[in-house]
């Protein structure tokens, strides 16, 4: 799953980026840092690989099978979610994480009942962001409504746009009249 031929004794010799409390990462593509860059509340879709100490993968996705990541949600292991704070979109960043940000978190819950690396295990978890949607933004709801919904999700936001159009437009000539005055 790693896209490099880099062993972790290489990236072990590379230079980190702490990130604070043990966590630190190492940026191996740097991704388009113009456009979108990770932070909490985002949604992001990414391709993952988990190693062991011994550089054994235990964990991951493929790129046509991405995985949906709510930053904030604690639906993945806490290094995960603060790894990604910052990562830019096409990013692919190395993660390196302390038992206490990956799998010996005691609210952490396995549906197998058992963890996939044995207590008290550093993990490296590759990364790579393929896509960031952030809600209350206007693109946000431009893919629910189009890329998602089709048509009838593109007429329900027009309508909806009209809307807060005709209640701005509205309110605006109501303020200009005066219309804010206390009545008697």
């Amino acid at each position: 799953m790693l896209s490099s031929s880099r062993t972790p004794q290489d990236i072990a010799a590379a230079t980190w980026s702490a990130k604070g409390n043990g966590l630190a990462y190492f940026t191996k593509n740097t991704g388009e840092c113009d456009t979108w860059v990770v932070q909490e509340g985002d949604e992001v879709w990414i391709t993952h690989a988990g190693l062991n100490e011994q550089g054994r993968q235990f964990d991951g996705n493929v790129a046509d099978e991405l995985l949906k990541v709510v930053i904030g949600q604690r639906r993945v292991i806490q290094g995960m979610e603060q790894g990604m704070i910052g990562q830019c979109l096409t990013e692919t960043r190395l993660i390196r994480m302390p038992p206490h940000f990956a799998y010996d978190d005691p609210n952490l819950k396995f549906s197998s009942g058992r963890k996939p690396v044995p207590p008290g295990s550093t993990v490296l978890y590759q990364i790579t962001i393929h896509e960031i949607r952030r809600p209350g933004t206007f693109s946000y709801y431009w893919v629910l409504a189009v890329q998602e919904g089709g048509v009838p999700g593109l007429v329900a936001l027009l309508i909806a746009l009209a809307g807060l159009y005709v209640f701005y437009d509205g309110h605006v000539k109501k303020m200009k009249r005066g219309g804010s005055k206390k009545r008697r």
